[in-house]
């Protein structure tokens, strides 16, 4: 018997529509052709949205103008998105929810009006957070035609006659999303109303309740039984460790954080980057699209450098040019902020390591994760440290515990003090010269039992 074909469910079809011309411009003219990203999920969504309910709902409020939906469409990372064309030659977008995607599309609704007026944001025409209505969660949205820039870098993808009127519209927008603020942001279904209470507050009680734990077998240390002590308190110093590992970092050492943000927050707003950009032909920017689920974000995180700017590039002709940009693009956000009578607290410059944002990830990702892997760890490490040679996690953990029993043994009260000892013991372990030779003796450590004057020897090795 020939095996079964496996069944796949057709798409529900779209109604027939009404004939209507083609408009010159359409917002689908640079959407691409192939979607590489297409698959079950997409298919699946795709199937189960009502396409006759959603075109009446597009003709209902445009009090009745017919309309027809458009054959092209677009898979992004979030939303499977939809072309609308009404008989008078306007045009909508309608962006479906990708199944694994997550945040409201309330929220992006609330925080896009918010900010139409100021720059150029599509207006909003309805959303929904709930599938019943269409068949998905939905955002239905003004279509802007437009273009977009040549290149993923502002000095290749626009002319440079163009460069100081493109910059200063991006400063613009930043200082528009700064003037729009929200008494908390959210990262998952968790609000929060500082900065610190997302990015740090939660890493220092994870290390008080570490240290209270450790505390419980302090016993054998004092009878010399480190690998008991060790067994015992595998999973607490491993919490001591990734935490210090996190709080430590060059992003978050307190010498470097920015300043700490009460109930003021900025509006999240997209990425300032090629694909969410759209131009007319003088590079006025018609439109800011791409938009998160989100009203506002961390005061820290909202710090950005548009087209590229903060890449550090070899060639010197070309560094001057970003270094140019970059100065020019800030001086232009001041004057935004100083105009609307804002004050940003300290210098913008000094909240540059926020715009590298694939780093920026990796702490979330950290501070997302229950239990974070070593992979996360090493990604911590090598985002967040800058040291002359890639350093495998394991090393720089066999060093901390070397140090960790060291001070145990021969402070005892330090297991009872406040993370911030803990924070300056690490960044000792971390500067130390002789950091492998650190990490040799806590691997020592965790195979047998040593005796106090080698726990002393650390200490010589450390100071």
């Amino acid at each position: 018997m020939p095996p079964r074909l496996q069944h796949r469910r057709t798409p529900t079809p779209e109604p027939p529509s009404p004939t209507i011309a083609r408009p010159d411009h359409l917002p689908s003219d640079s959407w691409p052709t192939s979607h590489p990203q297409y698959s079950e999920d997409i298919h699946k969504l795709s199937c189960s949205i009502n396409f006759l309910a959603l075109r009446s709902k597009c003709s209902q409020l445009r009090n009745g103008v017919r309309c027809i939906i458009s054959p092209k469409y677009y898979v992004g990372s979030n939303n499977l998105v939809r072309e609308i064309i009404f008989q008078d030659q306007v045009v909508w977008i309608v962006l479906f929810a990708r199944l694994d995607s997550e945040g409201s599309f309330a929220a992006q609704a609330s925080v896009m009006k918010s900010l139409r007026g100021s720059i150029a944001v599509p207006e909003v025409f309805s959303d929904s957070d709930q599938a019943d209505e269409l068949g998905g969660r939905y955002l239905l949205i003004e279509g802007i035609c437009g273009f977009r820039a040549e290149a993923e870098y502002l000095m290749f993808g626009i002319p440079d006659r163009y460069w100081n009127h493109v910059l200063e519209q991006l400063a613009h927008i930043m200082a528009a999303g700064m003037a729009i603020t929200w008494s908390t942001f959210k990262v998952g279904d968790q609000e929060y109303r500082s900065d610190t209470e997302f990015w740090i507050d939660e890493s220092r009680q994870n290390i008080c309740d570490a240290l209270r734990e450790i505390r419980k077998s302090g016993s054998l240390i004092d009878e010399s039984d480190y690998l008991d002590f060790l067994g015992y308190n595998t999973e607490f110093l491993s919490v001591l460790f990734d935490e210090l590992l996190y709080l430590c970092s060059e992003f978050l050492r307190e010498d470097r954080r920015p300043p700490n943000v009460l109930m003021n927050f900025p509006s999240a707003l997209p990425p300032l980057k090629m694909e969410n950009i759209l131009f007319d032909s003088d590079y006025n920017i018609k439109g800011l699209i791409g938009f998160p689920r989100a009203e506002s974000v961390s005061s820290w995180d909202y710090f950005q450098y548009p087209f590229g700017l903060d890449e550090i590039f070899e060639d010197p002709s070309m560094r001057r040019t970003t270094t140019w940009m970059r100065e020019y693009f800030v001086d232009a956000w001041k004057q935004r902020m100083e105009a609307q009578g804002m004050d940003w607290g300290g210098d913008l410059q000094d909240r540059e390591q926020w715009c590298q944002k694939e780093k920026v990830a990796v702490f979330y990702q950290f501070r997302e994760s229950e239990e974070p892997t070593e992979e996360i760890l090493q990604l911590l490490l090598t985002c967040g440290y800058s040291f002359d040679e890639q350093m495998p996690v394991e090393q720089l953990y066999n060093a901390f515990i070397a140090v960790a029993l060291s001070t145990y043994k021969l402070e005892s009260a330090a297991w009872r003090c406040r993370p911030d000892f803990w924070t300056d013991m690490f960044f000792d372990v971390l500067e130390s010269p002789e950091l492998g030779q650190l990490a040799d003796e806590g691997r020592v450590f965790q195979n047998r039992n040593v005796d106090r004057g080698k726990l002393a020897d650390v200490m010589a090795i450390l100071y």
